[in-house]
């Protein structure tokens, strides 16, 4: 049996694979700020996307994935990346999900954060 934290590293290195696989180029992984952390942040043409990679049971459970505060928590530290590096913020950006279930079999959900929260 795998841990969470062991599977939360090998899900991530899966996805970062994944991503790679899909011309995303990885710029930081697990970026910590005073509002929480960021599991992946890549880029991709002229946008910067922010990954929140998570764990379900089942694949279509995804919409149960993120809470509004979590939700909250990525644009606060997305915003604070930015402050951070200048040199980004002429570009778009976006927020995605990864979803993987016990198999590791995942599902990759783009632009998961309306304007609206």
């Amino acid at each position: 049996m795998v841990n969470s934290y062991n599977f939360g590293i090998k899900a991530e290195a899966l996805a970062a694979e994944y991503l790679r696989r899909h011309k995303y180029v990885i710029i930081n992984k697990r970026y910590k700020t005073k509002y929480g952390e960021i599991d992946l942040i890549t880029l991709k043409d002229n946008s910067i996307i922010f990954i929140e990679i998570k764990y379900r049971k089942m694949l279509l459970d995804a919409h149960y994935a993120l809470t509004e505060r979590q939700c909250k928590r990525i644009i606060n530290a997305a915003q604070y990346f930015f402050s951070e590096n200048e040199n980004y913020i002429n570009y778009d950006c976006r927020v995605d999900l990864i979803i993987f279930n016990s198999s590791f079999n995942l599902k990759h959900y783009e632009n998961i954060i309306s304007s609206d929260n």
